[in-house]
């Protein structure tokens, strides 16, 4: 979900008598048979409406509206299914979420939410605000015939003095797209995104582990050496509140986007550039959950294909200036947020208790354990979905359901990085996010990333500049108070 608030429920009310029901719904269905009305809006509210349908015997009303029009989604909703990214522009008018749904014997799960889903994602100035429902993911697939040819292997190995492997970092990915479009004469690369929203995630995956230094908790000490800068900071100065897209691994991230689409094929674009690697043309792809399931059960590619994270940096370049920071086993550092839904109330809910009810439902366990591979949807916000979510709906062979779930805890597991990025939440963010996607577009065009980024942070300072509250911003954008 990378779009902000979109539907509404307008109105709930029971299913007929005649329609069977499990047993798990059936203590919802008496509670729903008493609230005529409870609205909801939400980017992916018929998926989700769907969901709740199933669990709990309620019938739903939608009604869609304009994202681009609709300035407050909560004055006519109770309840906000909300990108993470519009947290900031949400927060004045979100009620906080009550203690007894944080507690950790709530129906909720709370302490089995993945940290950075419950602790910042979900919060916004030190307040918790929403309930995770599903989170977003991204890993890579590799052919299986891209590491299979010991003659090709060999010839790699001796041009670039290691083995080919699946690339650990951006670096190596470009090397083996080089490499493979000179050995074949076909694209190395995917088609890039053609949606700005998706460049701009691409953009921040790359980035992210050029810029973060990757922490995990085996590095607490060190961890704590380190300034709130070096261990959250990403597009601001923690301290000043400056934009720092001019610098650093941001224009390392540039530059990498830029050789990416000199490997496409013609420099295209598409909207689903993860379709090119599906018929065959392309040797590697960053896909989402649901187009791992896709993969598996076409017939041209079941079983023909490796899962892996998506790389990392070979390098941290501090966006504040400095030496860089070696990284040749890979600096993976997941941006997280860029998709995904917080079910949140609305101050104006006219029953805010019953509106809680109705967002503990959609943020369940077992509402989430549906959302994981719901198309569109897909990614974990709890724990034990890492290991027993659903994933036997990607009808992966043994081989393969390893991969994935080693990559899984790779990419989430908590122990394994406790500093993940998050997506700019900031009440303006929307706007600042359109002046990005226009810099990565002139990248793209041919302009260098450092002017082109250089122009963007120039034009984040004087959007923000008459703020008050700007230094206060950029700190809850990260989590921190």
């Amino acid at each position: 979900m990378t779009a902000g608030p979109s539907a509404v429920i307008s109105s709930m009310r029971a299913k007929p008598a005649a329609r069977r029901r499990s047993r798990k719904s059936r203590p919802y269905q008496r509670t729903w048979a008493k609230r005529p009305k409870c609205r909801l809006r939400s980017a992916g509210a018929r998926t989700h409406l769907g969901l709740l349908e199933r669990r709990t015997g309620a019938g739903v009303e939608i009604v869609p509206f304009d994202t681009n029009t609709d300035s407050d989604p909560g004055k006519a909703a109770d309840v906000v299914l909300a990108a993470p990214s519009d947290l900031g522009r949400l927060a004045p008018g979100l009620v906080p979420v009550p203690d007894g749904i944080t507690r950790p014997s709530s129906e909720i799960g709370w302490g089995n939410l993945l940290p950075v889903w419950r602790d910042r994602l979900a919060s916004w100035s030190g307040t918790t605000l929403g309930l995770p429902v599903h989170g977003d993911l991204r890993l890579m697939v590799c052919r299986g015939d891209l590491f299979s040819d010991a003659d090709r292997n060999r010839r790699f190995e001796s041009r670039h003095g290691r083995p080919a492997r699946a690339p650990v970092t951006w670096r190596e990915a470009l090397e083996l797209a080089e490499f493979w479009k000179a050995e074949t004469g076909k694209p190395g690369w995917t088609p890039l995104p053609s949606a700005p929203g998706d460049r701009l995630r691409l953009f921040y995956a790359i980035a992210s582990g050029h810029v973060v230094e990757r922490l995990s908790a085996t590095d607490r000490a060190r961890s704590e050496k380190l300034d709130e800068q070096a261990r959250f900071g990403l597009e601001f100065d923690l301290a000043t509140g400056k934009c720092l897209l001019g610098g650093g691994g941001f224009i390392r991230a540039g530059e990498i986007m830029a050789r990416l689409a000199s490997l496409s094929p013609q420099g295209a674009t598409a909207a689903e550039p993860w379709q090119s690697f599906e018929r065959g043309d392309a040797p590697m792809a960053v896909v989402s959950v649901s187009a791992i399931g896709r993969l598996q059960r076409r017939k041209a590619s079941r079983d023909r294909f490796s899962i892996h994270p998506v790389p990392g940096g070979d390098a941290v370049l501090p966006a504040k200036g400095g030496p860089a920071v070696p990284y040749p086993l890979g600096n993976l550092v997941p941006h997280l947020g860029m998709g995904g839904a917080l079910a949140c109330v609305s101050s104006s809910a006219k029953d805010i208790p019953r509106s809680w009810a109705l967002a503990t439902v959609l943020a369940s366990p077992a509402l989430s354990q549906d959302a994981v591979l719901d198309q569109g949807l897909g990614g974990p916000v709890r724990e034990q979905q890492l290991d027993t979510g659903p994933w036997d709906g990607l009808e992966l062979d043994r081989e393969r359901l390893d991969q994935f779930r080693a990559a899984l805890r790779r990419t989430l597991l908590p122990l394994d990085c406790i500093n993940p990025s998050l997506v700019l939440r900031l009440p303006d963010a929307r706007s600042l996010a359109c002046r990005l996607e226009r810099g990565i577009a002139d990248i793209l065009a041919g302009k260098q990333a450092l002017e082109a980024l250089a122009t963007v942070a120039a034009d984040w300072n004087a959007a923000r500049s008459g703020r008050g509250a700007a230094l206060r911003e950029v700190r809850a954008n990260v989590g921190l108070s």
